[in-house]
């Protein structure tokens, strides 16, 4: 039997992949930090933290807000990445936005805004990165569901 937690992870995941398969992004959930990017970036969602749940009683509900994290990679000069970047958001903000629920999984899900950086890598070159956090809203009867 698979938790609420990780059904909720896998709606996440699986509209992410969908939206980026039109870009030819390529995808990897909790992968290790890349060392070299595909020519159209690369995506790697990261499951996250669950935080502290807040509880109800009667009957006994525990109430998430999970932030789930998605990377971005893009490599190339500098000024040729913003474009690219910008459509993977835009992709993904409209994969989150189609339905906030995820089919009924969660009561909402809503991402952050991205935090661009740079990382340099050998010979001068480097990856144009932006992190974003998801934040999940869901229920369960269990800390461990």
């Amino acid at each position: 039997m698979t938790s609420k937690r990780e059904t909720v992870l896998q709606a996440l995941h699986d509209r992410l992949r969908m939206a980026l398969l039109p870009l030819r992004i390529d995808y990897g959930r909790n992968d290790a930090v890349p060392t070299r990017i595909g020519p159209r970036g690369r995506v790697f969602p990261r499951d996250g933290v669950p935080g502290e749940p807040e509880h109800t009683f009667s009957p006994l509900r525990y109430h998430w807000q999970h932030r789930a994290e998605i990377e971005v990679f893009f490599e190339g000069s500098e000024g040729s990445r913003e474009v690219p970047l910008d459509d993977i958001l835009v992709a993904i903000s409209a994969a989150i936005a189609s339905d906030r629920t995820f089919g009924g999984l969660t009561e909402w899900a809503e991402p952050d805004g991205p935090e661009p950086s740079d990382i340099p890598v050998q010979a001068g070159l480097s990856f144009r990165a932006v992190t974003l956090g998801v934040w999940l809203h869901f229920d369960t009867t269990d800390p461990l569901q």
